[in-house]
């Protein structure tokens, strides 16, 4: 049992990081100053000795381990569609339909956000959080990442600047990560707009680069194309590699496998690759802030908006489920084994 005089960190650190549980999402990072983010994980710099700390309610997998798989709720607001931006510089930019390039680039230009958490390309080392506050400075951020990358410790950067009006992109842990930063009174009074991406796991930075290190040329982009190619696309200026999915997959972090959310069902509006339709986005509107957004965007001629067909939406809930069902077991066999020592 754990002792309870050596702090709130102490379970964190033991539960979820140590055993490379931690899906990287940046909640905990600068936000206790006994976490930091390095090279794709979070590191543990020092014995925290505050009991309780905050730091164990609002992450993602400690949420889980101790609560379960939640329960899905029904929402008959949904709405999903298909979407491409309007705006030839956000395509050429964009990895697939330019959609969350353009809905932060049409909140920062309105100033319904001041500024917008996003994760940046990465460079000499991995991608991180960033803080941009302009169309620009977003567009350098567009394209698919792969890689972990505490992208909401820009998030707590953002809350400690007193900033009050701020758009969030991540992935599913991401977006429930501020969830529960918001129910345990954890974002100072800020108002999110939450723009949650299509995930089915992400790959640890460091096993990523050494996997990369047999690419001969620089890489520019990435890409998965849909089933049944199988395959992760390395993009140089004028060089493309296949690598088997296989082959990958060892790459990929442990935590991904007890995550049950494919489809971010925290965001207020969800995007994902469109699959089958070239140069779409998958787009689910979850709350009444995502369908004013999308509804100003489509009245400003900024997104191009279709329903998604009937053999999408059936595909997108099979894979959703599928990916859920999965974590479930997954947690099911680490609760049996941990019973059984």
């Amino acid at each position: 049992m754990m002792d309870s005089q050596k702090g709130s960190l102490c379970e964190l650190s033991e539960k979820i990081i140590r055993p490379r549980l931690c899906v990287t999402c940046g909640a905990c990072v600068g936000y206790c100053p006994y976490l930091e983010y390095k090279d794709g994980r979070v590191l543990v710099l020092d014995q925290c000795q505050v009991l309780n700390g905050t730091c164990n309610l609002i992450c993602p997998q400690l949420n889980l381990l101790k609560l379960g798989v939640e329960e899905q709720e029904a929402n008959p607001n949904e709405t999903f569609l298909i979407a491409r931006s309007t705006n030839q510089e956000i395509l050429f930019n964009a990895q697939y339909g330019g959609v969350v390039s353009t809905i932060i680039s049409y909140l920062l230009e309105e100033r319904i956000i001041d500024s917008a958490v996003l994760t940046n390309r990465g460079g000499e080392g991995s991608s991180r959080g960033t803080l941009v506050k302009s169309k620009e400075q977003a567009l350098s951020c567009a394209g698919s990442r792969y890689t972990a990358s505490g992208t909401l410790s820009a998030l707590n950067i953002a809350l400690k600047n007193k900033e009050k009006k701020i758009g969030v992109v991540g992935l599913p842990c991401q977006m429930k990560a501020v969830s529960l930063m918001e129910k345990h009174g954890r974002l100072e009074g800020a108002e999110i707009v939450k723009i949650g991406l299509f995930c089915t796991w992400a790959l640890d930075y460091r096993e990523f680069e050494s996997l990369m290190k047999e690419v001969s040329f620089k890489p520019n982009k990435f890409d998965i194309p849909p089933p049944p190619a199988n395959v992760f696309v390395v993009q140089g200026k004028e060089e493309r590699l296949e690598i088997p999915l296989e082959k990958l997959r060892p790459a990929i972090q442990t935590g991904c496998a007890i995550c049950p959310d494919m489809t971010a069902q925290h965001g207020d509006i969800s995007v994902g690759a469109a699959e089958g339709i070239e140069g779409y986005n998958t787009v689910i509107i979850r709350t009444k802030k995502g369908q004013d957004i999308l509804d100003e965007c489509s009245k400003k001629a900024l997104l191009e908006l279709k329903p998604l067909p009937q053999e999408n939406l059936l595909h997108l809930k099979e894979a959703s489920n599928n990916k859920r069902q999965r974590a479930i077991l997954r947690l099911k066999e680490r609760n049996s084994n941990e019973g059984t020592q």
